[in-house]
């Protein structure tokens, strides 16, 4: 049997105990055997944790040591690909893909990377080595079929991340390759590896490959908003200004992605890595309101 840790505690107007009874009542239907802790020492025992398959907080207000949060964060990697042979053939105007301020990165990075740090933290430095494998694309859909564009930016760009926490990421984006597929984002633990949906499409299982079973399995989704959601960033926006609080998508994120971008490119051209200067700090992930449409 599945076995899950829930540590509940801290303010008390978040109601901790009921919403832990009703997240072990979803994980037991799901097969889960759960033990509910109301100490964060729970998470001092590294161990123990990695006999876990799941682990829920429901703790706001309080304080956690680094030594707990090491042990719960014990990323290894990520990698995130996004492959294709360029939009000409199908976009109606994909000159700009190609022009300053487009490309594979600038134009598909942000889902990934905005993803890989949401799931692994704040970016320290990169890595990186960019080209454009053919200067001239011809656009073969309506209704500029025929026309030449110059290609002005990298088309093949692959990127290191260096995660503060210690992981390291790898992030690939072209229009120069053709590929069966187009789309991964994977997360290397210690125990196993977790493979998430597309972020260019908000959607699809979530996977998970543990190291002592070999095999591949889905996991069960607690939370709603599982399906295509484009416009969720911007509801918890409106809800920020409405209550006071901060934006979950926050212009502080937008800048540490953007940054991130860039500097692949700088790298390439240097041939050593570029230390990022912004910072960012995940902040609390949405809650499960019982109510589709109502916000935190």
């Amino acid at each position: 049997m599945k076995k899950a840790l829930i540590v509940q505690g801290g303010w008390d107007g978040h109601e901790p105990q009921l919403t832990s009874k009703r997240f072990a009542g979803l994980l037991e239907k799901h097969g889960y055997e759960c033990v509910i802790s109301d100490t964060l020492d729970a998470l001092a025992d590294l161990d123990s944790l990695l006999k876990l398959d799941l682990i829920v907080s429901c703790w706001t207000m309080g304080e956690i040591c680094h030594d707990y949060v090491v042990n719960v964060c014990k990323a290894v990697g990520a990698a995130a690909f996004m492959i294709c042979r360029g939009h000409e053939s199908w976009h109606p105007d994909p000159a700009f893909y190609y022009q300053h301020g487009g490309g594979p990165m600038m134009d598909m990075g942000p889902y990934y990377l905005t993803a890989m740090i949401n799931l692994l933290g704040g970016v320290s430095s990169v890595m990186g080595v960019t080209k454009a494998s053919f200067p001239t694309r011809t656009i073969t859909s309506q209704p500029k079929c025929g026309e030449v564009v110059k290609v002005e930016v990298p088309t093949y760009v692959t990127g290191i991340l260096n995660f503060e926490n210690g992981a390291t990421g790898t992030i690939f984006t072209t229009f120069d390759v053709c590929y069966p597929g187009q789309a991964r984002l994977e997360i290397y633990g210690t125990k196993g590896t977790l493979f998430a949906p597309d972020p260019n499409t908000f959607g699809g299982p979530v996977r998970l490959l543990r190291q002592e079973g070999g095999e591949v399995r889905e996991v069960p989704l607690c939370f709603d908003y599982a399906e295509n959601s484009r416009a969720l960033g911007l509801a918890d926006m409106a809800k920020a200004l409405r209550t006071g609080r901060d934006p979950r998508e926050s212009w502080k994120q937008t800048l540490h992605v953007l940054e991130i971008m860039q500097s692949f490119e700088k790298s390439s051209r240097s041939g050593a890595a570029v230390a990022i200067e912004s910072k960012y700090t995940r902040g609390e992930p949405m809650s499960d309101e019982g109510v589709r449409g109502i916000l935190n």
